[in-house]
């Protein structure tokens, strides 16, 4: 009798423990289920608002930069419905894409312009800023570029590219044979936001590494469903911690302001990027120009239209132009102390957005008007520089 009690209360303290475990399992994944269902409806809420244009609000439509708001929405809609593939050597590259303002062609996969040509032509390099965002086809910096000069164009300005990228796919574009009249890199902007970044160490990098590095590794994993499934309960405990961590150290997302050495090895890379891409367009007996294009803070542009969640971004954004865009022309300097002919085919362009006009729709891109005065500016130092240059 006393066996059996001690064996009925055993079972019970045994069915107690389970079924506190159970709870305590819950409890534990109600987190990662709870962000889940979150995640999940946000998808389902932007896949729903990018398939009826008309649904589909950009908070930027709301600004004053944008006259036609239907126009502008569509704008921003065609750009969100880009997307990028992997591609050898530059890390990615656009995919084909038929729209109304926003469409992408040719071999390259490149951006449409007015007056577009592979051959002869003049050849832009960059980034989103040089690809268009804020902009229509034909509101671009080659097209506006192609419309004032009666000149050839072709826009190889890839979203978040570096210098480095870009390096890489001229490279690869005068291998295949082509050869054009002019080449332009319009640079700077994203060698900062996108190497400047804390989580980078060693440079050069570019803005998809960790998600390259992550998906080479799941790949090599033999329990990736097991691994997989402990990333998503352990997910919502590690941004607890990372916050807590963050608000502790003061650790910043951009820390090129506070890293010198970093900083100056990403200013190294950015300035002996745009000297091979100077030395290899001689080489080739073609113009060269390298650009240090405009930004907010370089410009002191007005941005009182700017929605909270942009100006929240800018006090650290600033720290980082400010600092890197120092460097990069001390750098450039001492570069032409070297090689003088370099300093013919450097032009800082970094101040031509007038003060007084509203065109920027976040730290560095810009509307249509914007890329106006960009061209404007950007032919007349050309002229001048062919100037000096056909003196020596």
């Amino acid at each position: 009798m006393g066996l059996y009690f001690l064996n009925n209360k055993l079972k019970e303290s045994l069915r107690l423990v389970g079924i506190n475990l159970l709870i305590l399992l819950i409890i534990a994944i109600l987190p990662s289920f709870i962000l889940y269902i979150y995640r999940s409806s946000r998808y389902l809420k932007k896949t729903i608002i990018d398939s009826f244009s008309e649904n589909f609000i950009d908070e930027r439509v709301s600004y004053p930069i944008y006259l036609d708001k239907k126009q502008a929405n569509e704008l921003f809609l065609n750009s969100k419905q880009v997307e990028y593939t992997y591609k050898s050597f530059v890390g990615w590259e656009a995919n084909h894409l038929n729209s109304k303002y926003f469409n992408i062609s040719g071999k390259y996969n490149t951006r449409e312009s007015i007056g577009q040509s592979l051959k002869n032509s003049t050849w832009f390099f960059g980034d989103s800023t040089m690809e268009g965002t804020g902009s229509s086809d034909e509101g671009t910096i080659p097209s506006l570029f192609s419309i004032n000069t009666n000149k050839k164009v072709m826009n190889f300005g890839t979203s978040a590219y570096t210098t480095r990228q870009s390096l890489n796919q001229l490279i690869s574009i005068l291998s295949d044979g082509n050869k054009p009249e002019t080449i332009i890199f319009y640079s700077g902007i994203s060698d900062v936001v996108v190497e400047c970044r804390s989580e980078y160490l060693t440079q050069p990098t570019n803005v998809r590494e960790f998600k390259f590095n992550k998906s080479i590794e799941e790949s090599k994993n033999k329990n990736i469903i097991l691994s997989r499934l402990i990333d998503i309960v352990s997910e919502p405990y590690v941004k607890v911690v990372k916050k807590i961590k963050n608000s502790n150290t003061s650790l910043k997302e951009f820390n090129c302001d506070t890293n010198s050495s970093k900083a100056n090895n990403i200013a190294s890379h950015f300035v002996q990027n745009l000297y091979t891409a100077y030395l290899l367009s001689k080489s080739y007996n073609v113009n060269f120009y390298a650009v240090l294009q405009p930004n907010l803070f370089s410009t002191n542009a007005d941005y009182y239209y700017f929605s909270k969640n942009e100006k929240d971004k800018l006090p650290i954004l600033k720290k980082q132009f400010d600092y890197m865009y120092t460097i990069f022309i001390e750098k450039i300097k001492l570069k032409c102390k070297i090689n003088p002919s370099f300093c013919y085919s450097f032009i800082d362009g970094s101040k031509w957005i007038d003060s007084k006009s509203i065109v920027f729709i976040d730290a560095y891109h810009v509307t249509e008007k914007g890329n106006s005065q960009i061209v404007k500016n950007l032919i007349s130092e050309m002229n001048k520089l062919k100037i000096i240059n056909n003196k020596f």
